[in-house]
């Protein structure tokens, strides 16, 4: 598998052809994937893994093909998002919509990417750059969940902050759920040889931090039902995942 998704990456990273080619076919399946899992109430996905799949794959592929690669998300989904909304639609500004919905998460996955090359630079990361990256990527998702519900409220009358906590959560997750794995996977193959940068006192309060989040989201019952705490283990189990060398 490491040998297949190295060949991957070089493909991607062969021609803007091919770039735009294969990268759209990944990201429709993506796309696909979220909105298989998305309520049909709201059309809002548990989790967005596009977004996730997206940043990783700039992040690794040389930024000569990131033109290519975010001009096929943006078509790939504004017409899969036609393809399936489209008999709706009453004006040619609901269709357009479709493609600034695209732009959105493919400005995020851009911006994703530069806050990380920018900060971690070293594979593995070290501990203070791999915070400050996850401060930005942070900042980079709530920034794309207010532009995109002040756009979505612009069609629809929903509310505020319950339309930007689920943009949020759901984007937050496809970069947990989709693109870290894709990103640690790509640094286990990069550098299979090189030393753990985490420390033992490091790795025994990540220990104590998942037993207490376990604690909470499974042995009591002091929070609501819907509000999701098992989903605070992914960001620990990444983080052990990403500084104690993951196996590939």
């Amino acid at each position: 598998m490491p040998r297949a998704y190295r060949h991957l990456v070089e493909t991607i990273s062969a021609s803007n052809g091919r770039a735009m080619l294969l990268y759209g076919f990944i990201h429709g399946f993506a796309v696909l994937l979220g909105r298989s899992i998305a309520d049909p109430t709201n059309n809002f996905a548990g989790v967005w893994p596009a977004v996730g799949v997206l940043a990783a794959l700039l992040i690794i592929a040389p930024t000569s093909r990131w033109v290519a690669m975010l001009t096929a998300a943006v078509l790939v989904e504004g017409v899969l998002g036609i393809v399936r909304f489209g008999s709706s639609y009453t004006t040619s500004t609901e269709i357009l919509g479709e493609f600034l919905y695209a732009c959105i998460g493919a400005m995020t996955g851009a911006l994703i990417a530069v806050v990380y090359r920018r900060l971690c630079g070293q594979v593995p990361p070290d501990l203070r750059a791999a915070f400050l990256a996850l401060a930005g990527i942070l900042g980079v998702l709530a920034l794309d969940a207010i532009i995109g519900t002040a756009w979505l409220r612009l069609a629809v009358d929903l509310p505020w902050l319950s339309t930007m906590w689920n943009w949020y959560i759901t984007d937050l997750l496809g970069v947990l759920a989709a693109g870290a794995p894709l990103l640690i996977w790509w640094i286990r193959v990069e550098a299979p040889a090189a030393e753990s940068p985490g420390s033992s006192l490091e790795l025994a309060a990540l220990i104590l931090v998942a037993l207490a989040v376990t604690q909470l989201a499974f042995a009591t019952d002091t929070f609501a039902p819907d509000f999701h705490l098992p989903y605070l283990l992914f960001p620990i189990t990444l983080w052990v995942a990403t500084r104690y060398h993951p196996s590939t």
